[in-house]
């Protein structure tokens, strides 16, 4: 038995000529060909507010006669991205992402990507509605190419009890790409978190 663990613990001669090696921290697209990442989208991140109350309220109480933050909050997030297609609803969210080439349109044709294996790997629904772009072209720009938008959560009264939350704070995050200027994007976000909060007449 001892004899066993000293051979299992001796030391590899696997990597005796080696000087260094690099460790690539990254994803590949599949299993077979391995992927060097040169770029990243950036990251705008958004956190939004609603409040109609001091206090939490009883909602066994109070439920139906006053304006709730979290009903609020859902109608306003909703209005942010469509939903089955992913598209970002926010007016000039769009204008500085660069036209698509033909040049640029001819570099993903020869891409190593499985469709069917990246819906196994990320465990959506096999179903093809569960994937908001239905080739390997689109998705991949959906992932790389275009700007996205992401709803995070929101953050209110405890769950657990049957308050009507005084106040709520939903997060989302939008991916960037080149030209996307942040403060322009963060000046035509709040232009429509302003107009579709007005909407809904809340205090």
């Amino acid at each position: 038995m001892f004899e066993a663990i000293a051979q299992l613990s001796k030391p590899s001669e696997f990597l005796n000529d080696v000087d260094f090696f690099c460790i690539s921290d990254n994803y590949w697209l599949g299993k077979n060909t391995p992927c060097l990442t040169y770029g990243l989208r950036g990251l705008a991140f958004f956190e939004v507010t609603v409040k109609c109350a001091e206090q939490d309220l009883h909602s066994g109480v109070l439920g139906g006669s006053v304006h709730e933050a979290m009903n609020d909050m859902v109608k306003l997030l909703s209005t942010l991205v469509e939903s089955g297609t992913g598209k970002i609803c926010i007016d000039g969210i769009m204008d500085d992402v660069r036209t698509v080439t033909k040049e640029e349109e001819d570099l993903y044709t020869d891409i190593d990507f499985d469709l069917e294996e990246f819906k196994h790997e990320t465990r959506v629904k096999t179903v093809s509605d569960s994937l908001l772009k239905k080739d390997k072209m689109s998705l991949l720009m959906g992932r790389w190419r275009f700007p996205s938008l992401s709803i995070h959560g929101i953050v209110g009264a405890d769950a657990s009890k049957t308050c009507i939350s005084a106040q709520c704070t939903g997060k989302f995050s939008i991916r960037l790409v080149p030209d996307q200027d942040p403060e322009k994007v963060k000046k035509v976000v709040t232009a429509h978190l302003e107009k579709e909060f007005a909407k809904v007449r809340s205090l």
